[in-house]
């Protein structure tokens, strides 16, 4: 829409708030931040909301957790805010299907909307109710900005309609019914923000799938190769799932962390209905691949799944218990690589890489812990905060880096002990002439050693 034609609409116009004033769709948020932030018993509740119908669901999702919705950090849509059209239109008027509270802190915190409706009592205004609400309010006519086909009805019934943040197919389906719509902006493909949300960066943690086959070098199988690659993917989709699931349960804290604000749920790039979608496809594609390599890979990847997910819903809001549980799944990557191949793990080697894995865990903590600062303290006190917290946080990193190797050094070390045992055996027979400590110990083995001039049987 260009700007001469922008200042030639005369009638109010009409917009809607999820994906179109916003990015977000704060219906769907709303349900997230009642998961998350209620106990397990009362998200049945949630299931008899629905039933009563979308109406009563939106209201009482606003009653029990609107409090808790910041408006302030949504993702709102300046294209729209800062365009020709908003600005030269008289009267602007902000029409959702949202509950009704919702949208009037909406209005009342961008302060550009003379008026407000949204979803209350049991009329859900969308699509039809949406469109004969405003016929009846503007009998002379109206123009209305929306962004999906459930906005259909009321750019029918609109003199002027217009779209933004809408996807081609909504496009073709107005133009099929003869609607005249004028495109202000599109929506973005889908696929690349999903891309994103799967990380697949961290797929590198996955890696550890391959320590104990790789362990098992000397006995190892052509067969292995095939299901070790088809277990990483398998895990490595599971693990995506969860980190969408996390992703869009902490939508509100991201939006107000310095970085994270700028993931693809966040900042709106991918709405939660299809994130919610390609969620369980990504789970449901890891536990397929998990049953054809062997029913016991498939309920290990699924105990990752449920651990993920209980992380995600409670064991991240506890201190010092959000890090074990971080380290413990890195040691399960390790154990799916063993059940994949059907090797027994012997207890001392997983407590072993328990220990390793806790340690990088610890210090990747201390490493994202932001350093101390306290201008109202003395230096005295900031220097003690100093050694017990570090200077900075690389020395913390490096520390965790020293143990961690170190820790690999003793493993392998401890790996070899069968030929350090035989080693020290012919140390014995070999030195008996030779001047060398009474005694010897390596890796717990501690026996006498012949000291010169004395006699012994050879071993």
């Amino acid at each position: 829409m260009t700007g001469s034609a922008a200042e030639k609409e005369t009638h109010p116009l009409l917009c809607d708030l999820d994906g179109t004033v916003s990015l977000a769709d704060t219906t769907y948020e709303l349900c997230l931040l009642f998961v998350k932030h209620r106990p397990v018993n009362e998200w049945i509740n949630l299931v008899i909301w629905y039933f009563h119908g979308k109406a009563h669901l939106k209201t009482q999702l606003s009653r029990s957790v609107g409090a808790e919705f910041d408006v302030s950090t949504l993702p709102y849509n300046n294209r729209l805010i800062g365009s020709d059209i908003f600005h030269s239109a008289k009267t602007r008027a902000l029409v959702s299907g949202a509950a009704n509270d919702l949208v009037a802190q909406v209005a009342e915190h961008l302060g550009r909307f003379h008026w407000s409706q949204g979803t209350e009592h049991e009329s859900n205004l969308v699509g039809h109710a949406k469109a004969s609400y405003l016929q009846d309010r503007y009998p002379g006519g109206f123009a209305y900005v929306g962004d999906s086909a459930a906005d259909l009805p009321v750019w029918q019934a609109a003199t002027s309609a217009y779209a933004t943040n809408v996807s081609s197919k909504t496009v073709k389906r107005a133009r099929d019914n003869g609607i005249a719509l004028n495109v202000l902006s599109t929506k973005p493909p889908r696929h690349q923000s999903l891309f994103k949300a799967m990380r697949f960066h961290q797929w590198v943690k996955n890696i550890l799938i391959f320590a104990v086959p790789g362990l098992n070098i000397l006995h190892f199988k052509p067969e292995w190769i095939i299901t070790l690659l088809a277990g990483f993917v398998a895990f490595g989709l599971v693990a995506s799932a969860t980190y969408i699931l996390n992703d869009l349960l902490d939508i509100q804290d991201d939006r107000k962390h310095p970085t994270k604000k700028h993931r693809v749920f966040a900042r709106g790039a991918l709405d939660i209905k299809t994130g919610l979608i390609g969620m369980f496809a990504l789970a449901a594609t890891g536990m397929a691949i998990g049953l054809m390599i062997g029913p016991m890979f498939a309920l290990t990847i699924l105990g990752y799944g449920l651990i993920s997910t209980s992380y995600s819903l409670v064991f991240k809001k506890i201190a010092i218990l959000d890090t074990i549980v971080l380290s413990f799944l890195f040691c399960w990557r390790v154990l799916a690589g063993a059940v994949i191949i059907t090797v027994p793990v012997a207890p001392w080697f997983f407590c072993r890489d328990c220990v390793f894995l806790f340690q990088l865990g610890f210090g990747q903590a201390v490493h994202r812990t932001p350093p101390q600062r306290n201008t109202d303290t003395s230096r005295a006190i900031k220097r003690s905060e100093r050694r017990s917290f570090g200077r900075s946080r690389i020395p913390d990193r490096r520390q965790a880096r020293r143990s961690g190797f170190g820790h690999c050094w003793w493993c392998l070390l401890n790996d070899h002990r069968a030929d350090l045992r035989f080693a020290v055996e012919k140390l014995d027979h070999r030195s008996r002439c030779q001047r060398i400590p009474r005694r010897l110990s390596i890796d717990g083995l501690d026996r006498p050693v012949l000291a010169s001039g004395q006699s012994g049987r050879s071993p």
